[in-house]
């Protein structure tokens, strides 16, 4: 334990929040961890209306991208 140095923690925040973002700008936190939650929504949507109204098939799984914010590309 002495040899570490509370340097190399690194905090991570998860989701891209207002609270997360001010945390990230001040230094409190390192990364943010972003599943798009937009995307997530939208695409659950999109799929209950295909499948309830339209009848089609709907993917049991689906790959949503993450985002791996830092203070360099914070949008």
């Amino acid at each position: 334990c002495n040899s570490l140095n509370i340097k190399d923690i690194k905090i991570v925040g998860y989701d891209s929040v207002p609270e997360n973002i001010q945390c990230l700008k001040t230094g409190m936190i390192d990364f943010i961890i972003s599943q798009r939650p937009e995307y997530q929504g939208a695409e659950a949507l999109h799929n209950l209306f295909r499948s309830l109204m339209l009848q089609i098939d709907v993917p049991k799984k689906i790959d949503v991208p993450i985002d791996i914010i830092t203070r360099e590309n914070l949008p």
